[in-house]
């Protein structure tokens, strides 16, 4: 999933061939994974650009560019760059790697311009607010907790409050349903960013979240969802809440039509671990 969602990134660069930055954000990032999978496509795209071997100073300037993360758990924040930084150290020479110095992305002091932020998502005055607005994200892609009650927290409802009166009515979120503030809030960063998420697929079925899903689909395009309930077992061994992967971005199209995509199960995917339409 980490590489279909970061797919969109390889869409922007078909369609802007000479470019190699893109900017993105994962808002609730845990180990880092979907990051990880766009640091690769922003280097092998900076190669094919350049048509040479990144050198470590370019990925340095490449990581601290476009890629940014949020997580309120301190400790997913630091797994997170870690992996970055591993990941960073695939593309280096060994005799590179000997005298690499790693970048800070973490916050260090309060007049530092971090690319990590330890906070809560939902709060509206934290410093990410502006630093992520300024940097003007293309994409805003990960896997926001789905868990029905978590959608309670004082920083949470303080956004739904503040949003419900700028748009001068009310937003509410079914079941406390913390993935549809989430995809809510995510617009708020860039209202052009492409937004990519694999969530709870009962948000977009189940009664309670009725008026979410009213709004939501008068305020925000979706372009296609890869509905993954049938094969939640295969694609996440130990997942027990059927999911899929929704691609949408704020504001309505003229003409609206959404791609609705159910995989089935199907013997390849125990052979070859190939999903088939």
């Amino acid at each position: 999933n980490a590489y279909s969602m970061t797919e969109k990134i390889v869409e922007y660069f078909k369609k802007n061939p000479q470019e190699y930055n893109c900017k993105v954000l994962d808002p609730a990032c845990g180990s880092g994974i979907f990051l990880v999978e766009t640091l690769r496509k922003l280097i092998k795209q900076f190669e094919k650009v350049k048509n040479r071997k990144i050198k470590p100073c370019e990925i340095v300037r490449l990581v601290e560019d476009n890629i940014f993360a949020i997580d309120k758990d301190r400790n997913a924040i630091l797994i997170s760059v870690f992996s970055i930084y591993l990941t960073m150290l695939d593309y280096q020479d060994p005799k590179d790697i000997e005298q690499f110095v790693f970048p800070y992305l973490i916050q260090r002091h309060k007049n530092s311009s971090p690319n990590f932020f330890e906070n809560d998502f939902f709060d509206t005055e934290a410093t990410f607010n502006t630093i992520i607005k300024n940097n003007k994200i293309n994409f805003i892609i990960g896997n926001p907790p789905y868990k029905r009650g978590a959608g309670k927290s004082k920083e949470l409802l303080h956004f739904l409050k503040i949003r419900s009166q700028s748009e001068n009515k009310k937003i509410e979120i079914g079941n406390k349903e913390i993935a549809q503030a989430f995809m809510i809030r995510s617009s708020d960063m860039n209202e052009e960013a492409n937004i990519s998420f694999i969530v709870n697929s009962k948000n977009f079925y189940n009664l309670q979240s009725k008026q979410f899903r009213k709004y939501f689909l008068s305020n925000y395009s979706v372009g296609h969802i890869l509905e993954l309930s049938s094969v939640r077992n295969e694609v996440f061994p130990t997942a027990t809440t059927p999911v899929l992967v929704i691609f949408y971005k704020f504001g309505q199209k003229k003409s609206e039509s959404i791609k609705y995509i159910s995989i089935k199960p199907n013997p390849m995917f125990s052979k070859f671990k190939m999903l088939c339409i």
